[in-house]
């Protein structure tokens, strides 16, 4: 449900390619920064 335009329709494009971008980075690592998510939210 993160970012799913179903439940958050006015979300733009861009900022939702930006929140599923960071879930797929902490998925994909041994661990996960938390210090990363400001650089990918931006």
């Amino acid at each position: 449900m993160v970012a799913c335009p179903r439940f958050y329709p006015r979300l733009p494009a861009e900022a939702r390619d930006r929140v599923l971008r960071l879930g797929e980075r902490a998925l994909s690592g041994a661990s996960f920064d938390p210090d990363a998510a400001g650089e990918l939210l931006r």
